[in-house]
């Protein structure tokens, strides 16, 4: 005799998996989904990618790192780097990001308000600078209603909504069959 645990268990697992697998495509955030900063430095390439296709107020972006050769062959070890957000000459962000031994040395941030800024940036290694740069960064106005929740959240909520819907109507035809 089957457990009732053993099936309930069952058809949550084939549930969710089924909503997986029919829910929206969920989008990658990482480097090289959205825009990319790039500049050769001497013989370095200093490498920022961003998660948006444009950056606008209000809206969280996810800022990469990355350093490189000037011809991309190999990327360049760096313990930390100094990153500084001005707007007018005034800073909005500026401190230390530590490189992690996994991933990319990233920061998240909201830009305040519409406007033209500046991203300066320093790759050191120990106490070390390697090369320092800036990007200048045009931001557009925001959109008013945009939450600051990631579009994975939504898309995947979606996903789990379909497969309870497919987890009770595999349960009811199971319960209709059994008790049939």
């Amino acid at each position: 005799m089957i457990r009732r645990s053993n099936v309930i268990l069952t058809v949550l697992i084939i549930s969710l998996f089924l909503g997986a697998l029919f829910s929206p495509t969920i989008p990658v955030r990482a480097h090289g989904v959205g825009e990319s900063l790039e500049k050769v430095v001497g013989e370095y390439l200093v490498d920022i990618g961003y998660d948006a296709f444009e950056l606008r107020a209000k809206e969280s972006v996810r800022f990469d790192f990355s350093l490189w050769t000037s011809d991309q062959s190999e990327e360049i070890p760096f313990t930390d780097i100094w990153l500084r957000i001005s707007q007018n000459n005034k800073a909005v962000l500026a401190g230390g990001i530590q490189n992690p031994r996994f991933g990319k040395a990233g920061v998240t941030y909201a830009f305040p308000e519409k406007g033209e800024y500046t991203l300066f940036v320093r790759f050191q290694n120990g106490d070390e600078s390697l090369v320092e740069t800036s990007f200048p960064l045009a931001v557009e106005e925001g959109n008013e209603s945009a939450s600051n929740t990631s579009p994975v959240s939504k898309e995947l909520l979606i996903g789990v909504g379909v497969g309870l819907v497919i987890g009770s109507l595999i349960t009811f035809l199971l319960r209709r069959v059994r008790h049939g």
